[in-house]
């Protein structure tokens, strides 16, 4: 995943994730789960502005709309409820996105589970964006 990041430029992210992994080997659980959400919120916006480069897009839930509505084709994909579409109440992007960060990264809200729970979710999916990008952007050139 490294590696991608690193070919999209995402430094910003990327430095996000190692922060929190460092607070999880810290077991400063709060400090960890807000450098997760900042590393989503790095990737979301960063995926945005290499896919839409004439948006203008400062936040998660703009690169979220975007991502799901604007890109041709979508990047955020309905058949997989990953975006809103009729039908779709709980798109998987917003409720992952509203799980990152239910009460916030204050101290004493989390624990260890819940902290490892995030890295490993934010992990996964990030790789998984990571690779639907690489693979769109290839099909391009």
């Amino acid at each position: 995943m490294v590696r991608l990041l690193d070919n999209f430029d995402f430094s910003i992210a990327k430095e996000h994730l190692s922060l929190g992994r460092r607070g999880l080997q810290d077991r400063n659980w709060s400090s960890a789960n807000g450098q997760f959400r900042n590393f989503m919120e790095a990737l979301f916006i960063g995926i945005c502005k290499k896919i839409l480069p004439n948006i203008e897009c400062k936040n998660s839930a703009t690169a979220i709309r975007e991502l799901g509505k604007t890109a041709t084709p979508p990047f955020f994909s309905a058949e997989l409820n990953e975006t809103e579409y009729t039908g779709c109440k709980n798109p998987f992007v917003v409720g992952l996105w509203t799980r990152l960060h239910p009460q916030g990264s204050h101290p004493g809200l989390s624990d260890e589970d819940d902290a490892t729970f995030r890295f490993h979710i934010t992990v996964v999916f990030a790789y998984y964006l990571l690779n639907r990008l690489d693979e769109r952007i290839k099909a391009l050139y």
